[in-house]
């Protein structure tokens, strides 16, 4: 972790925001949703591809065993650490004290979160018909990643409309197939939702301004 934060980081960080490849093409991440989650995730991904699930994680008849985490009391606890956390990081992200500016970060990122646990709430039900804490509480860290490319430009209205469609089934789906069963934000799950809304939903904005 110290040689990836030390040594990938700046250069993905520079490719983006610091007048690099992707900088000359115009692409635009406010707050880090694909320079910095996305990054990390892959990276998460490299190394459950390498190490390989846990034991016991699948059975002999191809289904999988659920390893859910310790405590889930202390899991949501710390979801809501970091939906209070983020208002600092894509609020900083404005780099400046203007009211106006701030103020519409910090509504699109709670929004955001928000439609994310209400929308894997009401999917991850409408799948498997049980109420699944994990899947809100990774509904609420996908929306608040999501929102991040673009908490700056989008309206209140879009930024639901962005996060309401997080797709339980497909993050737990991959999370089977390939992850460590690991419960933290960097894991693969979420990538595709990222680089998805750091990319397609940024033009939205664009175009919305």
């Amino acid at each position: 972790a110290s040689i990836f934060v030390a040594s990938i980081y700046p250069i993905i960080g520079m490719w983006g925001w610091g007048g690099g490849w992707l900088a000359d093409l115009d692409f635009k991440d406010f707050a880090g949703s694909s320079l910095v989650h996305a990054a990390g995730g892959f990276a998460a991904l490299a190394a459950v591809l390498l190490l390989g699930p846990r034991r016991g994680k699948y059975r002999k008849d191809g289904g999988t065993t659920a390893m859910p985490g310790h405590s889930m009391p202390l899991a949501a606890m710390g979801v809501f650490l970091l939906w209070f956390g983020w208002f600092g990081f894509n609020g900083g992200s404005v780099l400046s004290a203007d009211p106006n500016a701030v103020s519409l970060v910090f509504v699109t990122t709670s929004l955001a979160a928000a439609a994310g646990a209400i929308g894997a709430f009401i999917m991850s039900y409408a799948l498997f018909k049980t109420y699944d804490l994990s899947m809100v509480l990774n509904g609420i860290l996908g929306g608040l990643v999501g929102i991040t490319a673009s908490a700056d430009v989008v309206t209140g209205n879009s930024a639901i409309a962005i996060e309401s469609g997080l797709g339980p089934e497909q993050r737990k789906r991959l999370t089977y197939r390939t992850t460590l069963t690991l419960q933290v934000v960097g894991t693969p799950k979420n990538n595709g939702d990222r680089l998805r809304q750091a990319i397609a939903f940024r033009q939205m904005a664009v175009e919305q301004t």
